[in-house]
Order: C-alpha cells, then structure tokens, then sequence
C-alpha cells in the first residue's frame, strides 16, 4: 500500500459552492475512484487550501487511471470554475516520516 498527499486550492469567493459539491459528491466520482483502487480518500480544508489524501496499492497508477475515467473528467470540469489555478505545491507530497 502507498499513500499520496497533494495541495489543491479553492477561490476565495467560491468556499461555499466547493463544500456543497463535496456534501453530495456524484457516486458515479465515487465508484471511478474506487475502481481505479483508491481508498481512504480524504479532503481537508483551511481557510482555502486544501490537502488530500488517499491510499491505494500504487498511487501513480491510479491516479493515471482516475484521469482516464469519464465521470471524474465531467467532475473536474464541473469544478474548475471554484478551484483556484494549481499553486506550486499541486504535485504529490514526497512521505518522509510515517508512524
């Protein structure tokens, strides 16, 4: 198993559309990412930045695979207009100590 860690970051003025779109997230998204073998993915949020983080048995892979799934591409179109453009911290964190 490995696991992935990535800065994302939303509008200012567009906090509120960010988290009603993750309360009802679409299951067909949700399905997508189990199918490409990610789980315990999470979002958090402060102020605008964002950290994800999800576990799969190859991470690469499956992100490789998430960007191949239609669902996730309508996703991501649907929220390009609340995310702020990719800051240089976007790329995957690199695990240096885990417990």
């Amino acid at each position: 198993m490995t696991r992935m860690v990535f800065l994302m970051e939303v509008k200012p003025d567009h906090i509120d559309q960010y988290r009603e779109a993750h309360r009802n997230v679409w299951p067909e998204v949700e399905e997508a990412c189990r199918r490409v073998g990610m789980r315990n993915y999470s979002i958090f949020m402060a102020e605008t930045h964002l950290i994800a983080y999800f576990e799969s048995d190859d991470c690469e892979k499956s992100l490789a695979e998430l960007a191949q799934q239609e669902a996730l591409q309508r996703w991501w179109r649907y929220m390009d207009p609340v995310m702020a453009p990719e800051p240089p911290l976007s790329k995957a964190f690199e695990e240096v100590f885990h417990m």
